[in-house]
């Protein structure tokens, strides 16, 4: 068989190994670190973002409750003077 030609066999062999562990060597040395960076400016990045947003979400509950209480208030305060409004036109049609 071609392939297991025994005078190129030992060259085809060294040829391999000396591409593979150089092509090996290069992606440890060259590829990895900046992916390795990479991946961790992503994950900082990925941390503040959600520290913004825990923020962002305790600021809009506050919100949120401070709007609520005064739509209570607005609303109390319109019923009172709707019921007070209410009793003195009641008031006044009684007494002619």
């Amino acid at each position: 068989m071609p392939q297991f030609d025994k005078i190129t066999f030992f060259t085809q062999i060294f040829w391999l190994t000396i591409i593979f562990f150089g092509f090996y060597f290069f992606i440890l040395k060259v590829f990895l670190p900046k992916i390795a960076t990479v991946l961790k400016t992503r994950k900082k990045k990925y941390l503040i973002g959600s520290s913004g947003l825990l923020s962002l979400n305790k600021e809009q509950a506050s919100i949120e409750s401070s709007r609520n209480l005064l739509l209570q208030e607005f609303s109390e305060n319109n019923k009172n003077q709707i019921s007070s409004i209410v009793t003195d036109h009641q008031s006044s049609f009684q007494n002619p």
